[in-house]
């Protein structure tokens, strides 16, 4: 029972957390929006994902594993604080959207010095570790199969307009850092 109070609270806290980040006033730029079904795609997919959790715990789960669940929380909770690191390196040029400002510039500090998407690469933490916390095996799965492969196909389509407005630049960054896992840096050895 008290396990159950804590999943309701932590999923309470997870919808209104992503949506007062997602919507909330910011000061930033408007550009011209390209494929934007991907933006509706992957909140209905997220939406999904959160009634199939609950629905899985509250339905399925007869005994919960704390140890997945703690993991499950550490892997959220990273996601969370990767995504707040990424909202605020990005700054004026956050948004929900595929969007190219006229006055972009490519931003390769922060964590976009480590890897080329820590945004989309937190957003699929989080959506991997919710349905841990609920020890909602099935839901796990189905993000695997659903929202992942939606969130590699905006990165695609993200990836074309860079290449687009930066060009060569583009192609430099995107040839030193990599996508999603940090490239360890080899030290040069001088004898």
């Amino acid at each position: 029972m008290l396990f159950t109070l804590f999943f309701l609270i932590f999923m309470v806290f997870m919808v209104f957390q992503r949506l007062y980040q997602a919507f909330r006033k910011r000061d930033i730029e408007k550009g011209e929006v390209k494929a934007g079904w991907t933006f509706t795609a992957l909140f209905i997919a997220h939406t999904i994902l959160i009634i199939a959790a609950l629905a899985e715990y509250f339905v399925f789960t007869s005994k919960v594993n704390y140890l997945v669940s703690l993991g499950g929380l550490f892997i959220y909770s990273s996601g969370l604080i990767l995504r707040d690191s990424s909202i605020k390196t990005l700054g004026r040029f956050h948004s929900l959207q595929i969007e190219i400002r006229e006055n972009h510039s490519l931003i390769k500090e922060g964590p976009y010095s480590h890897v080329r998407n820590p945004y989309y690469l937190s957003a699929i933490l989080e959506i991997l570790g919710f349905p841990l916390v609920a020890n909602a095996y099935y839901t796990f799965c189905i993000s695997l199969l659903l929202y992942v492969p939606l969130m590699i196909i905006r990165i695609y389509l993200e990836e074309k307009e860079l290449l687009r407005k930066f060009g060569r630049e583009y192609m430099d960054y995107k040839n030193q850092v990599s996508a999603f896992l940090p490239r360890r840096k080899l030290r040069s050895k001088h004898y």
